[in-house]
């Protein structure tokens, strides 16, 4: 029979061995070989020399612009309404039949035109009655005193008759304004609205006539954010724009503050006040404001576009020897595509304006042309 082959594993084990002898050479030659006769590819990567002649990073093409020196003109804009100055509706303190009324709708009147007139002949009745009880009252009183002189008389007679004298006087005083409200004036110089009644109607008080209003001057009303506080102030110049009349402005100045937020919105009500010497305005207009609260000289100014955000800070890049510094800067004023630098950078100061995306700080720089 023939037996089974036994395959040997000599030489598997005898590679083995020589691998195991190389590695442990190689390992003691890097630990004990001056490191001149060693492989760069074996040395530690401490001890691993520069490789000569290594490419240097090319500058990165940006684009630049300089920090300049402006002066700005601080402004706010907000929208608001035209209201008059003053405004009042004419009616009737009393009741009464209207047999004649101004025809001046529409127009200017002053103060103390008559603007309507009731009819006043109940009016004029209570008159003359209280004015005859008066001088009724007026006589009794008069003979009291007179017989109190003679001592024919009593304190207490005379007492009554002067009350009931004075009860009287109160009375006449009453039905004399009584008839003096029958004819209803201008409190002040304005313009007339519509005419809302007519001639023969009877009014009872408080039914409105007209109303009256003084629009020059006008009143602006108008709110801005809480932040303007700091720069508002009485007399502040503001301008008007109106879709009346496009292309024009018309001037005024912030006349008061209102001294309580509006905590919702977070701000403030302002006042302000415009010429209308020709009435060309009218009382309800919607208006845009802008505010003047003033000027900065020699500001700070670079392009908006060179800003650069992390988080709640603000960088730009400045160029110094033809590298990128990252600058942390602190911005004010914004203004159609620039803005002001409150700090952090000076003027002349040449900053990045684009590419710097492609930046990092100590980066090499040339800049481009547009």
């Amino acid at each position: 029979m023939n037996r089974p082959h036994k395959r040997s594993h000599t030489p598997r084990i005898l590679a083995l061995i020589a691998v195991i002898v190389l590695a442990g050479g190689v390992y003691w030659g890097r630990d004990h070989l001056p490191a001149g006769l060693m492989p760069a590819s074996l040395l530690p990567s401490s001890a691993a020399a520069p490789i000569p002649g290594a490419a240097k990073a090319p500058p990165v093409t940006v684009y630049a612009a300089k920090a300049e020196a402006e002066t700005l003109v601080r402004q706010s804009r907000s929208v608001g309404s035209l209201t008059a100055s003053d405004t009042v509706t004419i009616s009737p303190e009393i009741a009464g039949r209207i047999v004649s009324i101004s025809d001046a709708q529409g127009g200017e009147v002053a103060r103390g035109d008559v603007l309507a007139q009731l009819d006043t002949t109940i009016y004029q009745a209570q008159v003359a009655e209280a004015d005859a009880k008066r001088k009724l009252w007026k006589a009794n009183a008069e003979r009291a005193n007179n017989l109190m002189a003679k001592g024919a008389g009593t304190p207490k007679a005379v007492d009554e008759a002067a009350s009931e004298l004075g009860i009287a006087e109160a009375a006449l005083n009453l039905a004399q304004a009584n008839l003096a409200k029958a004819r209803i004036t201008a409190p002040f110089g304005g313009t007339l609205g519509l005419r809302m009644v007519s001639v023969g109607e009877y009014l009872t008080p408080g039914q409105a006539i007209f109303t009256l209003s003084r629009i020059d001057p006008l009143y602006v009303d108008f709110s801005v954010p809480q932040t303007e506080l700091a720069v508002l102030r009485e007399g502040t110049p503001v301008a008007i724009n109106t879709d009346a009349f496009p292309g024009e402005q018309f001037g005024g100045k912030i006349l008061a503050i209102d001294p309580k937020l509006d905590a919702a919105a977070r701000a403030v009500s302002v006042r302000a006040e415009i010429a209308n010497a020709d009435g060309r305005l009218k009382p309800g207009l919607f208006i845009e404001v802008e505010i003047n609260a003033g000027t900065i000289e020699n500001a700070v100014v670079i392009p908006e576009q060179a800003l650069v955000a992390r988080g709640d800070r603000v960088f730009v890049y400045a160029i110094e020897d033809n590298k990128a510094v990252m600058k942390p800067v602190k911005t004010g004023l914004r203004q159609a595509g620039k803005v002001q630098i409150v700090e952090g950078l000076s003027i002349g100061e040449t900053v990045v304006t684009d590419g710097q995306i492609k930046l990092r700080p100590g980066a090499d720089v040339t800049i481009g042309q547009p």
